[in-house]
């Protein structure tokens, strides 16, 4: 399932705690998965019913979702049934960050801003609550995955305010539980730093991020 996710998501999900690691990937595959929707999607009635199927399958109770969807099928062999409650509610968050980003057109802007980075705050939100991590770095995380978020998607930003939040936020999330969400910000603030030098400076910047996967510096 890992295969649709790009290299960043997957070095971040390898130091994902075990307890954690299987539904952390069904909420990142579901992110990508609806990334690649965005991306693709000329007619924004297809995406409309994609929507709908989803709010549809994810309301039900797990016996009774459809068969042959590979993620429904993952979130169904979740052993412990807490946390695919969990993940449920954190996939149906995430679908209504989706469905804004979606409603909003190409033109305005600061409503494209806003929107995808409430679904940073979503997806990083939602590894937090699945970690059941301290109330207290909630608000750190989710402001991570909105810059994440923002930086990721190719959103027009102004680096220097970007880096400024990150040194904000970053230190609020160095519990061992949080790697990942400080991994994929740190890939993002390089990426973003780097422009269109990334591959010209990509092999020091793949070797700075596995240093912080790591030592968490």
């Amino acid at each position: 399932m890992n295969e649709t996710l790009k290299p960043p998501i997957k070095l971040a999900l390898a130091y994902a705690p075990n307890a954690v690691r299987e539904a952390s990937l069904h909420l990142f595959t579901f992110d990508a998965r609806w990334a690649g929707i965005v991306i693709e999607a000329k007619e924004p009635m297809i995406a409309g019913m994609k929507l709908a199927w989803w709010y549809d399958a994810l309301s039900k109770p797990v016996e009774q979702r459809p068969k042959g969807e590979p993620l429904l099928a993952g979130l169904a062999g979740i052993a412990h049934a807490d946390q695919r409650e969990v993940l449920t509610q954190q996939l149906l968050s995430l679908l209504d960050a989706w469905r804004d980003v979606i409603a909003v057109g190409p033109e305005d802007e600061l409503a494209l801003h806003l929107a995808f980075a409430a679904r940073g705050r979503a997806l990083f939100g939602g590894y937090h609550a699945l970690m059941r991590s301290d109330a207290a770095t909630l608000h750190a995380a989710s402001e991570l995955g909105a810059i994440w978020s923002q930086l990721e998607s190719g959103i027009s930003v102004e680096l220097h305010d970007v880096r400024r939040q990150m040194n904000v936020f970053l230190p609020k999330c160095r519990d061992r539980s949080l790697r990942p969400l400080s991994i994929l910000s740190r890939s993002a603030m390089l990426r973003g730093l780097a422009g269109e030098q990334w591959r010209v400076r990509s092999i020091f910047s793949v070797l700075r991020l596995f240093f912080h996967a790591m030592t968490g510096r």
